[in-house]
């Protein structure tokens, strides 16, 4: 005859893996337990992503800074342009 296991009983793996039926963890337990490998495959994608919006703001902020750069000569050239052209008129 083979004794059965009552659902409420933990097999001794899970006891030391510190997993117990019916017994709610604090998610810092649960997610440092060897049973679950993915955490860390999470956690390196998350810092993926983080880089790479980091990076992705950086390129915004430089893009943008280009622009008021550019805008900046096409003001200067603009304005060297009228004032060449009112020197010209007077001299004439």
């Amino acid at each position: 005859m083979v004794k059965k296991k009552c659902s409420r009983q933990v097999s001794n793996e899970a006891q030391k893996a510190g997993w117990d039926a019916g017994v709610h963890q604090s998610p810092s337990n649960r997610f440092s337990s060897p049973e679950m490998p993915q955490m860390p495959i999470l956690l390196s994608l998350e810092k993926r992503v983080i880089t790479l919006l980091s990076r992705r703001a950086e390129d915004l902020v430089e893009r943008r800074r280009q622009d008021v750069r550019d805008q900046a000569d096409e003001q200067a050239m603009s304005k060297s342009n009228v004032a060449c052209a009112r020197f010209s008129d007077k001299s004439a």
